[in-house]
């Protein structure tokens, strides 16, 4: 295999093809929903060596060339095209990612700690040099396609907690949501059911309180989860509506106001504090959020519980605060990638 090879084959899976200053490095890019991926293809034949320094040189070239179009959500890979694997293992093994192609022989050699996919990519470089290219569909589903399965189940929990406690009575009324496991200062502070702390997350007053919180979870929920992983986004999930809660008791004390509070905003917001540090740490953008979108809602949704009577602001912003620092303690960005 030759390294124009390499370069056709990227192309053929799916990667447009664009030039760098260095003739010895070829760039290819294949845009997605979910990501911008990256392949720079390295001729080392053609250059004098490849060292990590190189790489990562190249690397921030490409990202502050894409940053200029306005694109930061992108993913990278460097492939190493290379008649001496073992020397060019040795050189380049601390950098991330990075695959390598044995000229010699034609094959790909994924080395272990390293991304065993990356589009359709591996796919086109390890086909069999049988004088036809690479049978690889081209489709804009071809995409690495991630479900946000664990908040499609939170949203499902809090239809079903809803549709049967409407079965028993009504959600509007606050007696009857009180026997079923809503928010109280007193029922928590002087009878110890702290269980309440957990269950009013789960607990909406109306279809109408239901649905909002719903939409603003399936909207955004997911991006959390895709940033995160599954584990962590529920740990970030449920974390940061218990402490929104617990924020909500706090003032509730003290103000010494003794209501029903049921709802899973807390919880929400804390999703919105987390994707809003994500969102900074990952240069003002994570897929279609931005940093000014998020924080024109942030400051919207408390402008208008203020305006409320019945929207606990303090859970509201305790779970902001909640999100932010456990977004700062959970959350660490992936080698290579400019999210």
């Amino acid at each position: 295999m030759t390294f124009e090879e390499c370069c056709t084959r990227a192309e053929y899976a799916g990667f447009k093809g664009a030039g760098t200053s260095n003739e010895a490095v070829k760039m290819a890019f294949c845009p997605r929903e979910d990501y911008n991926y990256i392949v720079l293809l390295w001729n080392e034949a053609a250059l004098p060596g490849i060292n990590p320094d190189m790489i990562d040189s190249q690397d921030r070239n490409v990202r502050h060339f894409f940053a200029q179009k306005g694109v930061y959500n992108c993913r990278l890979i460097n492939v190493i095209c290379t008649f001496n694997i073992g020397m060019s293992k040795r050189n380049l093994q601390a950098c991330d990612p990075v695959w390598f192609v044995d000229l010699s022989s034609g094959k790909l050699i994924i080395y272990e700690g390293q991304p065993e996919r990356f589009l359709n990519l591996r796919e086109a470089l390890e086909e069999e040099r049988s004088g036809r290219m690479p049978r690889i569909r081209h489709r804009d589903e071809s995409r690495p396609w991630v479900p946000a399965y664990i908040n499609w189940i939170i949203i499902l929990a809090n239809i079903v907690v809803y549709i049967l406690l409407e079965a028993k009575g009504s959600t509007e009324n606050s007696l009857y949501m009180l026997r079923k496991g809503a928010l109280n200062v007193d029922l928590v502070k002087e009878q110890g059911e702290y269980y309440r702390i957990f269950t009013s997350m789960f607990m909406h007053a109306g279809f109408s309180h239901l649905f909002n919180n719903m939409f603003v979870l399936w909207y955004i929920g997911d991006n959390l989860e895709r940033a995160v992983g599954h584990t962590k986004y529920l740990i970030m999930y449920m974390a940061g509506g218990l402490l929104a809660n617990l924020a909500a008791l706090f003032c509730y004390d003290i103000m010494d106001v003794n209501v029903c509070c049921v709802g899973a905003s807390g919880a929400i917001f804390s999703v919105v504090g987390a994707l809003f540090y994500i969102v900074i740490v990952n240069r003002g953008k994570l897929e279609d959020l931005t940093a000014v979108k998020l924080g024109i809602y942030i400051l919207l949704s408390i402008y208008l519980g203020i305006q409320s009577a019945t929207t606990s602001n303090s859970a509201h912003i305790g779970g902001l605060v909640a999100g932010i620092i456990l977004a700062m303690i959970i959350y660490r960005r992936r080698k290579g990638t400019v999210l």
